[in-house]
């Protein structure tokens, strides 16, 4: 198994190129999200062929490390600021794989699998003048448009700092810089995004502040590390 599968759910998520989900700031951010603990419910929607699919994610928080699980469990991403690492769990393979966190010093790499890195796109963004609650959260509604070469894509997003500021699985998967991440205030956690023509991609469902087992945070130790398959 590698990482695209659950890799590109960012991606196609947002409907974005790849690089523009990217970010080197990383570590800043998880690490100053530690005021709050507890669980966030995420729902999904991705385009598929076979049509739209929705799917339910959590999003974990606790000391600055942060966990989101993905189908239901069968497949995590826990997030290590203070050991610069990252790890994809696989439950059903009872194993893991090791990723370093993207650092400053690197978020002009060529990206993994080699090939250079396409034209920095530009971000923009707005304040829309109002403000929605979402889960119990007050949120700020804000456009960001994101323009790469000739391509220019609208998303709406209504925005809380009462989460931290939000950590995406892609960008440990990939590496390099998020300029979409740069763009949201400090603090910055999307409760809702959608696109231009109101389509919601990713909304929260519920927050719950509650004290979370330090072992969620942990490689249980009967798994076995394994590697990421070799790109030609």
């Amino acid at each position: 198994m590698s990482f695209t599968p659950r890799a590109v759910v960012w991606a196609l998520l947002l409907g974005l190129p790849a690089q523009v989900l990217f970010s080197s700031s990383l570590v800043a951010q998880a690490t100053r999200s530690r005021a709050f603990e507890g669980s966030v419910s995420m729902r999904t929607t991705l385009p598929s062929p076979n049509g739209a699919q929705t799917q339910v994610m959590e999003y974990l928080v606790r000391d600055g490390k942060a966990r989101v699980n993905v189908a239901g469990g069968a497949m995590s991403l826990l997030v290590l600021p203070a050991e610069s690492r990252a790890y994809l769990l696989m439950a059903a393979q009872a194993s893991y794989r090791e990723m370093l966190l993207p650092t400053a010093a690197s978020s002009g790499a060529t990206p993994p699998g080699g090939g250079a890195r396409g034209p920095a796109p530009i971000v923009t963004n707005a304040r829309l003048g109002r403000t929605e609650t979402i889960a119990g959260l007050r949120c700020e509604a804000m456009r960001m448009v994101m323009r790469v070469a000739e391509r220019a894509d609208s998303l709406e997003l209504c925005v809380t700092t009462e989460l931290g500021e939000y950590v995406n699985p892609l960008t440990l998967m990939r590496g390099g810089t998020d300029p979409v991440q740069d763009a949201l205030p400090p603090g910055g956690f999307p409760l809702r995004v959608a696109r231009a023509d109101g389509t919601v991609m990713l909304e929260v469902t519920k927050v719950e502040r509650r004290r979370l087992d330090p072992a969620l945070f942990s490689v249980p130790l009967d798994y076995t590390r394994v590697e990421p398959p070799r790109r030609r």
